[in-house]
């Protein structure tokens, strides 16, 4: 893979003998999904959880490839080629719902790689998915350290003997595993999970300073009209580290009732005494019939598209970003491979999770945004011709915004909302 670099400042110029830059056995095709890429810290960050394109007969382990380089010296590249994922014998995973991403550590300033996997759990028939955070460490290596005397493969592996390094076997020991690095998708506390499949899942993602995860999913048990397409929702699941007094209340309560039996199916953590809080998987809003301001918001996060021919007249296409305040995402049309798709009018819509101000002189307080699983404070759409230009304000031809207030659940249960 090569990456060349345009200067857009005339007085930072590239010069030819600096790109283009060739990235040497990067592999992976798509973008979010098996290559990520990042500018922080004055640095290029690249990743691809895709180790090779030839097929591998002896391969125990997946690991990450990432690349790094500074901007202002893009010939000066760092890699390392064996930052470990995952053991193959973990079981398979859904490859169309694995999410790659890099983002960024707020407590260390640091560049983490975030990925979610749908995996089958402990070889069942039960999917779900679980978000993993790893951390990048472009250490350079001690050359003078004498080679070690690695196996090749796991210890019980019954083809160990058979194996030499002509094979090129791909193994390497699990490393120290974190709790903050794991976050499954459902709750051990959940009575009633529910997913939906990948076609009625129109946007996902997962914000790591706020350890919480965002669905944009049709459902079709919403408001059960079988005139409308199913309603688009948000599906919000989050987790957040319970504090000291917590877990010491909690281990002095576990030591008290024995040791738990060893579970060597289940990921072996190196802090166990952390200990996380995760809510329920949450839908919002609530069905239209709940009350006018239920009813508002679905008028908003639903917006009439037009119809393209027969076929699309049910289909919508939704492309979005997230970070750790709002959502922000274009609904169009299904797609219909024809020459007025480029023309074609969509609806964007912008959700703020931050809490409103009281005064103008009132700073946020740092909980302000720290988890998705609030309520949305307030919720925006403009509807407008979408060809190749940038939406401004002036081109929104149907503005409609909602407010959340502190007494609007009160006005709800009272029937007074608007």
């Amino acid at each position: 893979m090569t990456i060349e670099g345009i200067s857009l400042h005339e007085d930072f110029r590239i010069t030819e003998r600096e790109r283009p830059v060739l990235l040497d056995k990067f592999h992976g095709s798509d973008v979010g999904s098996t290559i990520a890429f990042e500018i922080h810290n004055n640095y290029f960050y690249a990743v691809s959880n895709q180790g090779t394109f030839e097929v591998e007969e002896i391969d125990y382990t997946s690991f990450y490839h990432v690349v790094r380089f500074p901007l202002d010296k893009p010939d000066e590249v760092q890699k390392d080629e064996r930052l470990f994922r995952r053991q193959h014998k973990q079981g398979p995973i859904h490859d169309s719902w694995t999410d790659l991403a890099l983002q960024l550590d707020e407590r260390t300033n640091e560049t983490v790689i975030v990925e979610s996997r749908r995996e089958w759990a402990q070889a069942s028939s039960r999917q779900s998915r679980t978000f993993y955070v790893t951390k990048m460490d472009f250490q350079e290596e001690d050359d003078t350290d004498e080679p070690s005397d690695e196996l090749l493969g796991p210890e019980d592996d019954l083809f160990l003997p058979l194996i030499d390094s002509s094979n090129n076997p791909q193994w390497k020991p699990t490393p120290d595993l974190y709790s903050w690095s794991q976050h499954p998708e459902f709750s051990p506390t959940d009575p009633s999970p529910r997913s939906f499949t990948l076609s009625r899942t129109k946007f996902r993602a997962y914000s790591y300073p706020c350890t919480s995860f965002v669905d944009l999913v049709e459902d079709d048990r919403c408001c059960n009209n079988p005139s409308q397409a199913p309603c688009l929702r948000l599906r919000i699941g989050s987790r957040r580290e319970l504090g000291l007094a917590f877990t010491s209340t909690h281990n002095s309560t576990s030591n008290s009732k024995g040791k738990a039996p060893i579970d060597d199916t289940k990921p072996s953590f190196v802090d166990t005494q952390t200990i996380y809080r995760q809510s329920p998987v949450r839908m919002w809003p609530p069905p239209s019939s709940r009350c006018a301001c239920s009813a508002r918001l679905h008028s908003i996060l639903n917006p009439t598209l037009p119809t393209i021919n027969s076929s699309s007249s049910t289909t919508r296409s939704v492309t979005g970003v997230l970070d750790s305040q709002r959502l922000v995402f274009m609904i169009k049309p299904g797609r219909s491979y024809g020459s007025s798709e480029d023309n074609t009018s969509g609806s964007i819509v912008v959700i703020d999770f931050c809490r409103p101000l009281t005064s103008a002189n009132t700073a946020p307080s740092a909980s302000s945004s720290s988890s998705l699983a609030l309520r949305p404070s307030s919720l925006a759409r403009c509807d407008s011709k979408m060809g190749d230009e940038l939406v401004t304000p002036k081109r929104c031809v149907d503005p409609l915004v909602w407010h959340w207030s502190d007494d609007s659940k009160g006005r709800c249960r009272r029937g007074t909302c608007q």
